[in-house]
């Protein structure tokens, strides 16, 4: 996965699938509005979460995209609007 805004996106979906679902081992980059200091790459674990320092380790696993957007705004505390 990669990092297109304005969120969350699959790069692109496998075979121009509608509807890609984050799965191990994908890589994210996730950037958070604010905190630069917690910008990373992480890849999702079999466990299905993504470590993301200081934001936690959301579970995306199974999730569309904008869905995991959206999870690790939330676990990170903060408003998703900004979290790509």
């Amino acid at each position: 996965l990669c990092h297109v805004p304005p969120g969350l996106t699959a790069d692109p979906a496998p075979h121009g699938e509608a509807g890609y679902r984050i799965g191990c081992p994908d890589v994210l980059t996730v950037s958070f509005p604010g905190r630069p200091d917690w910008d990373c790459v992480a890849t999702v674990d079999v466990d299905g979460t993504v470590p993301l320092g200081p934001a936690g380790r959301p579970r995306v696993e199974g999730l569309t995209p904008e869905a995991a957007r959206l999870e690790v705004a939330k676990a990170a505390g903060l408003d998703p609007v900004g979290v790509v």
